[in-house]
């Protein structure tokens, strides 16, 4: 979910690994590696660092090797394979000079680091609202990346760009028709509600076209983990696939005598084609 990967905590930077051809990536990396997916484990004992891995990818574009080459801990380790081989959207095979799909290998560098020092995971089970937003050049470059909490349009501070929106980018292509990569301007819009909570961000803004809507129920058992979710899309275009939900990044809510049974995600991608950089 490209909302996530604006609040990024480890920041993946791409290279290739050995000779020969080269599987391309063609997913949202900064989406796999969302604040939602940092291990609770290295959460609990402050771990952070770098993650370099050699990946396997197959001729279908699969991730089936994971070889840590520099480690930064064992849960950061696990998790980083854990993420790359539970995804299908990454990337593209390589291809032999007769434009046969073959096995290839990607070397993979993602620098996992603590949110701001906290190193609370559990979240309070409290309706609320994200936006966040993007600008994303016809080259792939991104700037003005923001995240407020709604209502009131409150700030986040220093919100690090995604390294890559390229899959974000096909999407725009292909759902708006342009030929070439256009340049826009990107909002994604969550809300998290629980109990008798309200929608905050229903609207499309003026101008906008609404690129993916999905909802995500989800029930809380007796540990405040998140199970059973249930993902209900309403409208998806351009091939992209939904983020993960809070039962795949093993999100937990704070106990207490209050805590609900049961809550959802309504999630909003929208985007707004821009004129060429002057």
């Amino acid at each position: 979910m490209i909302l996530l990967a604006l609040t990024l905590l480890g920041q993946g930077t791409m290279a290739t690994a050995g000779d020969g051809p080269k599987p391309e990536l063609i997913g949202n990396m900064g989406a796999a590696f969302a604040p939602e997916n940092y291990p609770p484990a290295a959460l609990r004992v402050r771990e952070e660092g770098l993650v370099v891995a050699d990946l396997t990818i197959d001729a279908h574009g699969l991730v089936v090797g994971c070889k840590i080459l520099e480690s930064a801990s064992t849960a950061l380790d696990e998790q980083t394979c854990r993420i790359v081989m539970s995804r299908a959207d990454l990337f593209r095979a390589a291809k032999d000079k007769r434009g046969k799909a073959m096995i290839g290998h990607y070397a993979l560098r993602v620098r996992w680091s603590l949110p701001g020092g906290d190193t609370k995971f559990h979240e309070v089970a409290r309706s609320g609202s994200t936006m966040s937003e993007l600008t994303v050049d016809a080259d792939g470059r991104v700037s003005d990346c923001r995240v407020y909490t709604m209502p009131g349009h409150n700030v986040i501070p220093d919100i690090p760009c995604p390294p890559s929106v390229a899959g974000l980018q096909k999407a725009v292509m292909e759902h708006s028709g342009s030929r070439t990569p256009p340049r826009f301007h990107y909002m994604g819009f969550t809300d998290r509600i629980f109990d008798d909570g309200s929608v905050i961000n229903d609207e499309v803004p003026e101008g906008a076209v609404v690129l993916q809507r999905y909802r995500v129920d989800f029930a809380i058992d007796a540990t405040g983990r998140a199970v059973d979710c249930r993902v209900s899309i309403s409208l998806s275009g351009g091939g992209v696939p939904h983020g993960p939900t809070r039962c795949e990044a093993g999100i937990a809510f704070v106990k207490d005598q209050n805590m609900p049974k049961s809550g959802y995600d309504q999630v909003q991608w929208v985007y707004q084609i821009l004129p060429p950089s002057p």
